[in-house]
């Protein structure tokens, strides 16, 4: 991935593989660059969300960044004024109103 502005890479620029084919994506475009988060879906309709960058003390492996958000998602969107998720999952509106906390206590 790229920033739309300056042609540069997001991230540290290594690739990232997942298991299975991916479907669809969408990435945070609100906040500042190193906060924007990439959700996607795979062949399975289980979705996940990635930190697209993580420096510092946040630097992580590639699958502390990546978590499931939730399986059997038809079509999903983000908030193009706050970093909200809204997704239909299992014939119901679902809304993530602060998906980063999944990176905090996956449980939640």
């Amino acid at each position: 991935m790229f920033f739309d502005i300056n042609g540069k890479p997001i991230g540290d620029g290594k690739l990232v593989s997942h298991a299975y084919e991916i479907i669809h994506l969408a990435l945070d475009q609100t906040g500042l660059p190193n906060e924007r988060k990439l959700a996607f879906a795979d062949k399975f309709q289980d979705l996940f969300i990635m930190q697209v960058r993580a420096t510092g003390q946040t630097q992580r492996s590639t699958n502390q960044r990546i978590r499931k958000l939730c399986t059997n998602i038809g079509s999903f969107r983000w908030n193009d004024k706050n970093p909200m998720l809204s997704g239909i999952a299992d014939g119901k509106l679902s809304i993530w109103f602060y998906p980063n906390v999944v990176f905090i206590d996956p449980s939640l």
